[in-house]
């Protein structure tokens, strides 16, 4: 035990007290007063790029939807369905997620930069190429 508060203090750098790890991390920086964005759900059918700039996106019902890019930036996205579908690219930026099921989604590349998950299904959500930062 001896020895491991020794190299305890020695980590810290100096025989007093030990550094207290904060956790930090920025908040999802999300426009006031989003649009809903009308006829969402017939942009989930294209099969190529969908790409949605600060909006609001409700109840879109697309399981294993193939796009070849899903880009979100400063969006809500709530009670989306997109389980089991396919991507080629995943890219999102101070968005949050409210309610909506992403299980089994497979992305090819995936980018999530101030990403919020509220109450989402994630299970079985993979990539070949994943890069998140501050996630949540």
């Amino acid at each position: 035990m001896a020895a491991s508060i020794l190299s305890a203090r020695r980590r810290t750098g100096s025989m007093g007290r030990m550094k207290k790890f904060v956790f930090r991390r920025d908040d999802a920086d999300l426009p006031g007063g989003l649009d809903p964005l009308g006829g969402a759900g017939a942009l989930f059918e294209t099969g190529e790029r969908v790409s949605i700039t600060e909006r609001l996106v409700r109840d879109v019902q697309r399981p294993g939807s193939q796009l070849a890019v899903l880009r979100a930036e400063g969006c809500a996205l709530e009670r989306v369905q997109l389980a089991g579908g396919e991507l080629g690219a995943l890219v999102m930026k101070d968005v949050r997620l409210v309610g909506c099921d992403l299980a089994n989604v497979k992305a090819h590349r995936m980018t999530l930069l101030r990403v919020e998950f509220v109450d989402c299904r994630l299970k079985g959500l993979s990539s070949r190429s994943i890069d998140w930062r501050d996630v949540l």
